[in-house]
């Protein structure tokens, strides 16, 4: 039962999480030039065919991927059915009773997250943060089963696609999180332009990443 279950969690949790991710991350760094610039002078440093490992072990790309995560946690809220009495806050609570631990209100709680509204990147440089201030993914044994994976792909994907192409935002877009079932995905689609593959050898003659034009 253990196992269906866990086998459940893949198939129903790891598809609509890891695309709204990725569609959270590409609007980030497209909206922002020197985002998309400093991850692509990243991944070029790592020679033309750079295997998943390296992309995952780059620090700047992984810190962007942070911020994605802190911004739309995958799952907004993880539930967590009490064993033994609890007290929170004043409350009673019995066993069978459920709580609900609020990622999205964690990580954009004033206290810990300076501007908390921002996608800021450098804040993941700068300071690792504890398990009670940034848990995209849930904590405890009841972790996502997925966590591991889907950091991973997050990571492979977003380098290799930013290092191959020129991707623009087609059209200006606001975008605001609505709820797409067990996830937290954007209220309309992300219009994005390819502009055609990408010159390394020129843009490494000039030392520095091109714009989002080709």
């Amino acid at each position: 039962l253990e196992l269906t279950e866990e086998i459940r969690t893949l198939l129903v949790g790891g598809h609509d999480t890891s695309s709204n991710t990725l569609a959270w991350a590409f609007y980030h760094i497209l909206s922002a030039p020197d985002v998309a610039a400093r991850i692509r002078q990243e991944v070029d440093a790592l020679g033309d065919a750079p295997s998943p490992s390296a992309l995952t072990g780059l620090p700047y790309l992984g810190a962007v991927c942070d911020e994605v995560l802190r911004l739309y946690p995958p799952v907004p809220f993880a539930l967590r059915r009490l064993r033994k009495p609890f007290s929170l806050r004043g409350i009673e609570l019995a066993p069978g009773d459920t709580l609900a631990v609020g990622m999205a209100l964690l990580h954009r709680n004033p206290q810990i997250w300076e501007r908390p509204d921002d996608f800021d990147p450098e804040r993941f440089l700068e300071r690792k943060y504890s398990l009670y201030e940034y848990a995209p993914y849930g904590g405890g044994v009841r972790r996502c089963i997925g966590a591991a994976f889907a950091g991973h792909a997050l990571k492979v994907v977003l380098g290799t696609v930013l290092s191959r192409a020129h991707l623009a935002l087609a059209r200006p877009v606001d975008v605001t999180a609505v709820s797409h079932s067990i996830s937290i995905g954007p209220n309309q689609v992300i219009p994005v332009q390819y502009q055609g593959p990408r010159n390394r050898a020129l843009t490494q003659s000039r030392g520095t990443p091109s714009a989002l034009s080709s």
